[in-house]
């Protein structure tokens, strides 16, 4: 414990000793009489934490002025400790020549990296347009926000470095990005937080053994104790500084006394939260936190009566455009829903069955071709025999919809925003990538694609069915990671290419069915794409209570933390065990090295690296890389 410090003007300068700690403000928290008693003290700073990770990671990789950890001072560093000899700097002249290490990157793969990014388009809402902070050319990023150094280490980079880097550089760097996309999901489990606690020591002494020591500042290390704490304080998202659900403000944007910032924080979040609680109870109120959403999609909680094919749960964007659908798109159309319809299932059956009675061949395609008409048949003979099952949505749905349908370009549905092709052409924004999810009937295989038309076919009694008309990319059978147009790797990532078109003859999908996904443009192959899932906001996958809810047994219970969001949208899984190596080669030999002109440094002779400047920004040193153009 210490004094508290006192602010302001001293008659004399203080003088530190021995004794003298470094810290100058004692929180007020500590002040508080309960404040001895509780579990967790402080507050790790997750976001600026993984901002700092991510503009060492940036840094050290594209050799940024003042960003890199990778200088004369650090591969000084190893001459002085006796490690990694192959990566000691060699003088020659007045010149130090620094041997290219494994994370090193040529000029054009650099500028491949900018160039990836700069060309990546995500869904709207989902990130700022990272492509204003990167400079091909230059080789440079910076004007980085917290929220774009977190969607990049979590989401991005992985998908770069796979290309670039050998996989005992990006192996390591995947877990640390799988490290904080599990730590910042939604939902996850005590018993992940238990593994990551685990796993992030294993991943990061993987890291020292190809990084240098100067790499491994105190915001790399304190990744060890941000999953311990997580245990503690619970999940992330309720203790970062971004902003909190559909609050506009953050909790930066609560400090109003600069003195006393935790005071400033605690009192105005309070303020919201009490003014929050006491707009619920007063009508025709109007609070940030209740405003509507951006892809609110225009439906309430109220109950639908009738056929569930015809339930409507999004709005439309833009004015929509009359069109006729030929005679082939009609029919496949019109056979989609009713195959996707559960009220219809009864006759489906009913049809397979008569089917199988006259032949056994082609039982599957004669149903395709000639359920629409048998269906309609059968439902106008049991109106007439006024069955009570032929009730008037079913015969609507029976007669067809009309061959006139309105065709859009965007559509707000289950809080995703989609766009099509041709829409998002000339926006900043990808929103045309859609996956349907498989079930036991599809072997359960994820069917990926892009829309191409949004289509609002019209039956008789104004009943409306959305659908999206998609280019479908190939994905293999149950169990297998590959073909011509998929590719599942190592990683678990998948890529699929977007010049393979399959399934033209099942183009379509009900718009409730679909989720939303983006595509990303592979490096080495702008073919291929790497598929990212998305999960919208303020959507939260609550799991079912199992039965220890009932019988009160602890030991049964499920208790979620957050949502195990990055798994989910990216395919990634730990790659800890797939590089176990002891003995690394660290040094990259396809490359040259580069030079570095320095005068006689700081307090040292030739020769003696035993005391030299550790300033990292020295004046007196230039440095001039021999594969610059």
């Amino acid at each position: 414990m210490f004094d508290q410090v006192k602010f302001g003007k001293l008659t004399r300068k203080r003088k530190r000793d021995d004794k003298t700690v470094n810290w100058k403000k004692k929180s007020i928290f500590f002040e508080l009489p309960y404040w001895k008693t509780l579990s967790l003290r402080h507050n790790l700073d997750v976001m600026h934490i993984e901002k700092n990770v991510c503009d060492s990671i940036l840094g050290t990789l594209l050799d940024l002025d003042g960003k890199t950890k990778d200088n004369l001072n650090a591969r000084l560093d190893l001459q002085l400790m006796g490690i990694k000899k192959e990566l000691h700097p060699v003088k020659v002249g007045d010149k130090y020549c620094l041997p290219p290490a494994k994370y090193n990157l040529h000029l054009s793969e650099k500028r491949a990296l900018c160039q990836f990014l700069k060309d990546i388009k995500m869904p709207d809402s989902y990130a700022s347009n990272i492509a204003r902070c990167v400079h091909v050319k230059e080789c440079k990023i910076y004007g980085l926000k917290s929220h774009d150094c977190h969607v990049l280490l979590e989401r991005l980079l992985p998908l770069a470095i796979r290309d670039l880097l050998p996989r005992e550089v990006c192996g390591p760097l995947i877990d640390v990005s799988l490290f904080f996309g599990k730590l910042c999901s939604k939902v996850l489990n005590v018993e992940d937080l238990k593994d990551l606690d685990a796993q992030i020591g294993v991943t990061l002494c993987r890291l020292e053994m190809i990084f240098p020591p100067a790499f491994f500042d105190i915001m790399v290390h304190l990744l060890i104790h941000i999953a311990s704490e997580a245990e503690i304080g619970g999940p992330v998202q309720y203790r970062w500084m971004y902003p909190i659900e559909r609050y506009l403000h953050t909790l930066k944007g609560y400090v109003r006394n600069k003195a006393r910032p935790e005071g400033s924080i605690a009192e105005g979040y309070i303020l919201e939260e009490c003014m929050t609680f006491c707009s619920r109870y007063l009508k025709d109120s109007e609070r940030e936190a209740f405003q509507t959403e951006r892809n609110f999609d225009g439906t309430g909680e109220e109950q639908y009566q009738g056929i569930s094919i015809f339930k409507t749960s999004g709005r439309f964007l833009m004015q929509g455009e009359y069109k006729e659908l030929s005679v082939l798109e009609h029919m496949q159309a019109h056979f989609y829903v009713l195959k996707n319809c559960e009220d219809v299932n009864p006759w489906v059956e009913e049809h397979m069955d008569e089917l199988l009675r006259q032949s056994s061949r082609n039982v599957e395609k004669r149903h395709q071709e000639q359920f629409a008409t048998w269906f309609e048949k059968r439902v106008t003979q049991l109106r007439e025999e006024n069955d009570e099952r032929a009730h008037d949505q079913l015969f609507s749905l029976a007669r067809g919809p009309d061959r006139r349908v309105t065709f859009y370009k965007g559509y707000i549905t289950k809080g995703f925003r989609f766009h099509t092709k041709e829409r998002e052409l000339s926006l900043k924004t990808q929103n045309s990538g859609v996956i349907v999810k498989g079930d036991e009937l599809t072997g359960s295989v994820d069917y990926y694609g892009v829309i191409k038309n949004i289509i609002e076919l019209e039956y008789l009694g104004e009943n409306r069915v959305v659908l999206y008309r998609c280019d479908w990319f190939d994905v293999p059978p149950q169990g297998r990671n590959q073909t011509r147009g998929y590719n599942k790797d190592d990683f678990g990532f998948i890529t699929l290419d977007m010049t393979r078109i399959c399934y033209q003859n099942e183009p379509f999908v009900l718009a409730s069915q679909a989720d939303q996904v983006y595509y990303v443009k592979g490096i080495k192959n702008s073919s291929w794409h790497t598929v990212v899932k998305v999960k919208p906001r303020n959507l939260y996958d609550v799991p079912e209570l199992e039965k220890g809810w009932q019988d009160n047994n602890v030991e049964t219970l499920y208790e979620p933390y957050q949502h195990n969001e990055l798994a989910s949208t990216m395919h990634i899984s730990s790659c800890s065990t797939a590089f176990t190596e002891d003995v690394i080669d660290l040094q990259r030999n396809d490359m040259e090295g580069s030079s570095i002109m320095t005068n006689t440094l700081s307090g040292q002779e030739d020769g003696d690296e035993s005391d030299y400047d550790t300033d990292s920004s020295s004046n007196d040193v230039e440095i001039a890389t021999m594969d610059d153009e």
